[in-house]
């Protein structure tokens, strides 16, 4: 019997390190990889705003939106995250470049960060298209 109470309480004392592990803006599961992308339907000049929706998805469900909308800025280099922040970045980097198309990708590749990119990628697809929204 106290075998069994020890068993619980070591697995409920498991669960509750990976549980806050996860809620760590700057974990990475191991399934997530750099090839991972991030919507079915890469963007390809014609569907910014539903691809933009699904990118803010899918980093929301992985705690990583703060790296696209600057509310988690990069550290000082040396800082004590630094490095294990920049690893982060270059993830998601890697996602949103995965989830653009192949034609469109290569004026994205010398961003810094993700967020540079997310911000050229705006700058260039996200201008108002009248025409497109009038006939939604």
């Amino acid at each position: 019997m106290a075998e069994a109470s020890n068993f619980s309480a070591e697995t409920q004392r498991s669960v509750d390190a990976m549980v806050q592990y996860e809620k760590d803006v700057l974990f990475i599961h191991p399934f997530e990889h750099s090839t991972l992308a991030l919507t079915s339907s890469p963007l390809d000049g014609t569907n910014f705003l539903a691809w933009r929706r699904a990118v803010y998805v899918f980093l929301g469900t992985k705690m990583k939106l703060g790296f696209i909308d600057g509310s988690f800025p990069r550290p000082s280099p040396g800082s004590a995250n630094f490095e294990l922040w920049r690893r982060v970045d270059l993830m998601v980097t890697s996602w949103i470049w995965n989830s653009m198309s192949k034609n469109i990708v290569e004026s994205f590749m010398f961003c810094a960060t993700s967020r540079e990119l997310w911000l050229a990628v705006q700058a260039r697809s996200g201008r108002s298209n009248g025409p497109m929204l009038y006939r939604l």
